[in-house]
């Protein structure tokens, strides 16, 4: 069963998928109890949580970027790494700054979202980035995520409004599909 849980942070709307086990159907269990392997339906391929650092403490070290573990911008830059081929800066900073090192490099950054990109806000203290894995033709749009509720886990779910997005380079047509 699947079960659809609405948060809103930092005036950010998302809808989160969750599986929920038979043996608990009627209970939708906390972002905390999902499965490193939730899975669901991607445009191009499936999406899993695959981030190697998923089990380190949050912020516990630094993955190869310089972001700390289980943050949103370790992921982003993880996933642009495996999936797009792209390999990020070193410490872009903040959340909040990805659109304007975006620009300073010349990717398009606009409101226009496409598998691939990055959603990124300014909302919150910090801001936040998440790897858009799928556009449906309703236009709801799709991410992968970690620390989108505050609590260093992994999400999947659909994108609230507020959000631009980052077009860097995807290598993955070049190279034959995702990795």
């Amino acid at each position: 069963m699947i079960a659809v849980r609405k948060y809103v942070l930092a005036g950010m709307t998302s809808l989160v998928l969750t599986a929920v086990p038979a043996s608990v159907a009627g209970a939708v269990p906390h972002a905390a109890q999902l499965p490193a392997t939730l899975r669901i339906a991607s445009a191009t391929q499936e999406v899993v949580n695959d981030y190697p650092w998923a089990n380190q403490p949050q912020d516990g070290g630094n993955d190869p970027w310089s972001y700390p573990f289980r943050e949103c911008t370790s992921f982003v830059a993880w996933r642009l790494h495996i999936r797009n081929h792209f390999e990020m800066d070193r410490f872009v900073g903040n959340a909040n700054r990805w659109a304007d090192w975006g620009r300073g490099r010349g990717f398009a950054v606009d409101e226009h979202p496409t598998p691939g990109s990055i959603a990124q806000t300014r909302n919150g203290t910090f801001g936040h980035v998440a790897w858009v894995t799928r556009v449906d033709p309703n236009g709801t749009v799709w991410v992968e995520d970690y620390n989108f509720q505050l609590t260093g886990q992994y999400l999947v779910h659909a994108l609230g409004a507020g959000f631009v997005f980052i077009h860097v380079p995807d290598n993955t047509q070049r190279l034959g599909g995702p990795s």
